[in-house]
């Protein structure tokens, strides 16, 4: 899912960034996409950990950020944990309440909002074919995502993007489900 997202922007910003690559298309799994719903979403998730990796992923990338303007003392101390722990972060966090961590939605305070809409892929045109899979059965990031994602990324214009999910598979089922089309 965040390789899903990461592959999603790379196809939008190599012309740019990275002019001299050749970038042939992109292929995402279960992306994560829509940040500002997704965070909402991840609230009553068994995976509200992920918050936490946005978090330290943000706060990596905008050293100006100041997260206390959204998360409380515990969520900042959860934030630096996540920046140290990779999947771990989602059991020290599962079944409390979201309310300890979080302050404000990040999505209503700026410039968090910018920053997440920023992040979102979907809002540059592509010159290149992209592959979005899926699973329908998604315990981690809403299938919901993904066609979200293809709904703005049409409206841009760009190349051409399929977007295919899976019956009965989750998150993590879905690449073995998806390999024949991925391939």
């Amino acid at each position: 899912s965040q390789g899903g997202g990461a592959a999603l922007i790379t196809a939008e910003i190599a012309p740019k960034y990275a002019p001299d690559t050749n970038v042939v298309g992109a292929v995402a799994g279960a992306p994560a996409v829509e940040l500002k719903l997704l965070a909402a979403v991840l609230r009553t998730s068994p995976f509200f950990g992920y918050v936490f990796m946005a978090g330290a992923g943000f706060e990596a990338a905008y050293p100006d950020l100041d997260l206390s303007e959204v998360l409380t003392e515990e969520g900042l101390s959860m934030t630096e944990t996540a920046a140290e722990t990779c999947s771990e972060i989602h059991d020290m966090v599962r079944g409390k309440d979201p309310a300890l961590y979080i302050a404000k939605d990040p999505a209503s305070v700026e410039p968090f909002a910018t920053y997440l809409e920023a992040n979102t892929p979907g809002n540059v045109s592509t010159s290149v074919p992209i592959f979005v899979y899926h699973g329908e059965n998604d315990e981690q990031i809403p299938v919901l995502g993904s066609k979200l994602y293809l709904e703005r990324a049409c409206a841009t214009g760009g190349s051409t993007i399929l977007r295919k999910t899976y019956p009965n598979v989750g998150h993590v089922d879905v690449i073995t489900a998806a390999q024949t089309d991925i391939v």
